[in-house]
């Protein structure tokens, strides 16, 4: 999924031609050389969508010159973010992500994206979102810049958190996100997780 701003910033760098709303993108896949299989499979997507909300448009695509600069959105979402203020010239990008319940991601994404906006900062959202997680890529200029920047990525955490879910659902946790471990598992967990690598 590329949410608007997302869609938007690839259009901008790769010049491809979507349209500016939120999009899906889904592989189907099958060893029919007539695609019988996989029409049917997309034609029950399609109808899904549909009688969920009001797609502007519902495409098959097939293998081709239209796929691949459909994909290139979705393959170089960093770069699109990267270069997403062409008055900034190329930018630095915190890539992180947060993963939760598919019951509570449409309100994460929402909340996100309305934090972002009220922050004058684009929310470029690029994920495989059928696990419940999802990537934002939040481009910053320096060391100033970075800390506004950082804090929406802890609200981001903040907010998965109050939804019941986990503070990465990728990426992995690392230094950039190793804070943030006592508020998901509580500071018992933690202290019994040292106390056993201590024993080892």
């Amino acid at each position: 999924m590329l949410n608007r701003n997302g869609v938007s910033a690839s259009n901008s760098h790769f010049k491809t031609k979507l349209v500016e709303d939120p999009t899906v993108l889904m592989e189907f896949v099958t060893n029919d050389p007539k695609r019988r299989d996989s029409k049917n499979d997309f034609n029950t997507v399609a109808k899904i969508f549909k009688a969920a909300g009001k797609p502007k448009s519902v495409k098959y695509l097939r293998d081709g010159k239209e796929m691949d600069t459909v994909w290139e959105a979705r393959r170089g979402c960093f770069f699109s973010a990267a270069y997403s203020d062409k008055s900034k010239g190329m930018q630095y990008v915190i890539h992180t992500d947060v993963c939760v319940p598919l019951t509570a991601l449409a309100q994460c994404i929402t909340e996100t994206e309305q934090d972002f906006e009220s922050n004058k900062r684009p929310c470029i959202i690029c994920a495989h979102i059928s696990d419940g997680n999802f990537h934002a890529l939040i481009p910053y200029c320096d060391s100033k810049d970075f800390i506004p920047a950082k804090q929406l990525e802890q609200n981001m955490v903040t907010r998965a958190l109050k939804l019941g879910g986990t503070v990465s659902g990728e990426h992995g946790i690392g230094i950039g996100k190793v804070q943030h471990l006592v508020s998901e598992h509580g500071q018992a967990h933690i202290d019994t997780h040292k106390k056993r690598l201590r024993w080892r």
